[in-house]
């Protein structure tokens, strides 16, 4: 970014922590257009009072706030997935503000809104231990914060997904997709696709919405 008086590009990373000239941990990230986005991170275990993993999370808060001054675009810092239930995750939560994804609506929440939902999901799973239901930790926060009447979805303007997702997807919708069968490539055309099939593309439009979905090839020979 000769241009933008900064010494960095795009691309991944690897940041070296040393003491006293001995490498004790290195860190992975990428640097994209709109954020720096934490990868991995590894360090020697005879460090471990050190607290490095969190060392390293402020070291790369540091790197995006720096960054921000030469690429005005690049405004969040970002630690991938969260798995509340996965404890080795829940390090995330501490560093705030943070936001997590709405995975119908996409747009982000406060993540301590999203925690409280989480436990409510934990309790009421274990309330009802049926072993035919298969429990997991997908929480629809925006669906669930209207149920409940959100004060922090009153403050909020109209939410609607970016991409165009539908409510309910009918097979029209199905129309526009390029597909790819064996060694054909065509418009979707129902006479060439199972049930099972034409469900897997209904998915990918919930997934990508309409548009999306319009501009890539989904190779169905491997359902």
């Amino acid at each position: 970014y000769e241009k933008n008086r900064s010494h960095y590009s795009y691309g991944s990373y690897h940041q070296k922590y040393y003491l006293d000239d001995k490498l004790i941990a290195v860190g992975v990230i990428d640097i994209l257009p709109k954020c720096v986005s934490s990868v991995y991170f590894m360090y020697d275990t005879d460090y471990s009072s050190l607290s490095l993993g969190v060392f390293s999370a402020l070291q790369e808060i540091s790197l995006s706030v720096r960054l921000n001054k030469y690429l005005k675009s690049l405004k969040y810092y970002y630690l991938g997935f969260y798995i509340h239930s996965c404890s080795k995750m829940r390090y995330k939560a501490q560093y705030s503000p943070s936001d997590l994804l709405d995975p119908e609506y996409y747009c982000w929440i406060p993540i301590e809104h999203c925690i409280k939902l989480f436990e409510e999901k934990k309790l009421n799973d274990a309330k009802n231990p049926d072993p035919l239901i298969k429990h997991t930790c997908y929480v629809p926060f925006i669906r669930k914060m209207k149920e409940q009447n959100h004060k922090w979805i009153k403050q909020q303007k109209l939410i609607t997904c970016p991409f165009d997702i539908p409510e309910i997807i009918e097979d029209k919708d199905l129309l526009q997709m390029l597909i790819v069968k064996g060694n054909k490539l065509m418009r979707y055309n129902p006479m060439f696709v199972t049930t099972n099939e034409k469900e897997k593309l209904k998915t990918i439009i919930k997934i990508f919405g309409r548009d999306n979905a319009r501009k890539i090839f989904f190779d169905i020979s491997t359902y």
